[in-house]
């Protein structure tokens, strides 16, 4: 089988991306906001994933959930790579929130 050329790599990664946000919004019952803006630092983007829960039995329990990026960094991932890598922390943050919430151990 032949490698996958770059771009079918970035096309992977930017499904790995949707699919790990729609998977969390459907899991936790929320939303998630995607914001990208540019810095001072010429050519540099900060791009920012919120997760807030939607219904509830209390007002937001679990609080709002964020992880924030700056690209390009030190880090030789490419865009699609870093934002797949940002939504598995938010999913790792938005499940850890959820078991303090529950008074379940981690």
């Amino acid at each position: 089988m032949a490698r996958p050329n770059k771009t079918e790599q970035e096309h992977g990664y930017l499904k790995a991306f949707w699919t790990e946000i729609k998977t969390m919004e459907a899991d936790y019952v929320g939303m998630v906001v995607f914001l990208s803006y540019p810095i001072s630092r010429p050519g540099v983007f900060v791009f920012r994933l919120t997760f807030t829960p939607l219904l509830t039995e209390v007002e937001n329990p679990l609080g709002t959930c964020a992880v924030q990026i700056e690209f390009p960094n030190s880090s030789t991932q490419t865009l699609a790579g870093a934002l797949w890598s940002a939504s598995m922390k938010l999913t790792t943050l938005v499940f850890d929130a959820d078991r303090a919430r529950r008074g379940l151990p981690r």
